[in-house]
C-alpha cells in the first residue's frame, strides 16, 4: 500500500519517484488478490470531513468538476501504469484540474494505491505529514475523489486519487449604466 501527496506550490523531489517505486515493489510482493470496489467516494467524502472537523477547518464540497479531474487521474495511473503527481505526459497533476474547467486559485492532491478500505487508506493519508497537509488545509473548499479498480504492474489494484482546490475568484468588473449604455468602472 502506498500513499503519495502534492500541491502546486511543492517542488518536485526524488521522494515522489521513490514512492512510486516503493509503492510498484510493495504490488509486486504481494500475494495475488481479487479486487472490490469496496472503497466509496461518498464515504471518502465523510471520513475526510470527519478529519477536518477535529482540525477545526469547515467540510469540503464535492465538486462535479474536481471529480472529473480525479477520475481521470485515477484511471489514467492505472492504463498507463504512472504513479506519480506528474501526469504521464510529463504535466502537473493540476493540469487535469484545468482541463476539468475547474477555475482555481490553488489545487492539491493525494495518491493511494493498494488500499481496499477506506478506513486504513484515511489513516494512512491523516498519518502522513503532506496528505494531512492537504487534508487539514482550511483555504481548500471543494474536493472530489476518482476510484479507478484494475491492474497495475500486473497486481490487481485501486487507485484513489482525492483533489482538493480554491475556486478562483471572478474576474468580477463594475458596470455602470450611462446613457450611452453599459460601460466598465
Amino acid at each position: 500500500m502506498s500513499v503519495t501527496s502534492c500541491s502546486v506550490s511543492q517542488e518536485r523531489s526524488v521522494t515522489y519517484h521513490l514512492f512510486a517505486v516503493i509503492a510498484a515493489l510493495a504490488l509486486l510482493a504481494m500475494p495475488r488478490f481479487v479486487v472490490s470496489a469496496g472503497i466509496r467516494a461518498d464515504t471518502v467524502l465523510v471520513d475526510t470531513n470527519r478529519i477536518r472537523s477535529t482540525a477545526g477547518a469547515p467540510p469540503l464540497h464535492m465538486d462535479t468538476a474536481l471529480t472529473a479531474a480525479a477520475q481521470q487521474r485515477a484511471e489514467e495511473i492505472l492504463t498507463r501504469q504512472h504513479f506519480a503527481h506528474e501526469r504521464p505526459n510529463g504535466t502537473s497533476f493540476a493540469t487535469a484540474a484545468q482541463d476539468a474547467r475547474y477555475p482555481f486559485s490553488r489545487v492539491a492532491e493525494n495518491l493511494a494505491i493498494a488500499f481496499t478500505a477506506e478506513d486504513p487508506l484515511m489513516r494512512a493519508w491523516d498519518q502522513s505529514p503532506d496528505h494531512r497537509r492537504n487534508l487539514w488545509n482550511t483555504q481548500y473548499t471543494d474536493t472530489g475523489i476518482g476510484i479507478a479498480s484494475g491492474d497495475f504492474a500486473g497486481i490487481p489494484t485501486i487507485v484513489v486519487v482525492q483533489m482538493f482546490g480554491e475556486r478562483q475568484a471572478p474576474n468580477l468588473r463594475l458596470w455602470h449604466a450611462l446613457p450611452s449604455g453599459l460601460h466598465h468602472a
